[in-house]
């Protein structure tokens, strides 16, 4: 759960220096966005059963990794990609609670 927080982190930083200077795909910031994007994807994959009690039919964090590094290659706009962050959060939050709620059960 912390290292998919640490990545939320990381897409927030970027995608605010990408976005409001329009997507260069060229820029260093844009490459950046795109490998970071890249790698949360590639966690998210390999955690994924750790996220939910079962495998997700869809997944805000998998949207807003795909649309990320749609921005960082100049082919999508922010028009969503907030929306998706914070649904992202939420899920992650959400979980972290449920986790530490079984390991810590109040009595």
């Amino acid at each position: 759960m912390q290292q998919g927080h640490v990545w939320l982190l990381e897409l927030n930083r970027l995608l605010n220096h990408v976005l409001p200077e329009g997507s260069n795909p060229e820029s260093a910031e844009a490459e950046e966005l795109f490998k970071v994007a890249t790698d949360a994807r590639q966690w998210y994959d390999e955690n994924v059963l750790y996220l939910y009690n079962e495998l997700p039919d869809g997944s805000p964090f998998v949207g807003l990794t795909n649309t990320a590094r749609l921005i960082a290659q100049g082919r999508h706009d922010d028009a969503h990609v907030w929306r998706l962050h914070g649904e992202a959060s939420d899920q992650l939050k959400s979980r972290a609670k449920e986790l530490l709620a079984t390991e810590h059960p109040s009595d």
